[in-house]
């Protein structure tokens, strides 16, 4: 019986170890994560270079089209949680990315939810503001249909998403290596 008892105590350890280490890896990944969007990662020190709102358009659709439809969906829909407004301690807009065909032509709907807060330090934030471009794409031909922004704001916002997809994507090849 004590052999039994001492055996069952011994593969509650190890199950409670395992544990332990994937909480671990987690924490580690998340620290690598923020890391990387705070700044420290590749993208450190490099300055954006200015380009035809239409080319980030084309690199944001091909970003978002390689990471694929969930399954049983004819369109690819991802959403991303960022900040657009220089305030690196919250990622409080919310970003999503919705590419569909129309007969021979894919449309593209990216749309920006802004928060705030109804008191000032509070953590709960509120939607204040959506905002959407739209725009259809057919072979090397994308039109911009719909901007709620204007050109100054689409030459910051547009690299900005650009790069949370690209570090969401980092992280989620992360997730695959460790799986």
């Amino acid at each position: 019986m004590k052999a039994l008892n001492a055996q069952f105590i011994m593969n509650s350890k190890i199950r409670y170890l395992k544990k332990y280490i994937t909480i671990g890896l987690w924490v580690g990944l998340v620290f690598v994560a923020y890391a990387i969007h705070s700044g420290h990662g590749h993208t450190a020190g490099k300055k954006k270079i200015k380009k035809d709102p239409r080319e980030y358009l084309w690199q944001i659709h091909h970003e978002v089209k390689e990471l694929g439809s969930y399954e049983n969906e004819a369109f690819v829909k991802r959403e991303f949680h960022t900040e657009l407004d220089g305030n690196r301690e919250n990622k409080e807009e919310h970003v999503v990315v919705l590419i569909y065909r129309v007969g021979d032509r894919e449309s593209m709907l990216l749309q920006v939810t802004y928060f705030t807060s109804k008191r000032k330090g509070s953590p709960v934030k509120y939607p204040s503001e959506i905002r959407v471009i739209s725009c259809s794409l057919k072979e090397d031909n994308l039109e911009i249909k719909h901007c709620d922004y204007t050109e100054k704001e689409i030459e910051s916002l547009l690299p900005d998403i650009l790069q949370g997809i690209l570090n969401k994507k980092e992280i989620l090849k992360l997730l695959d290596k460790q799986n």
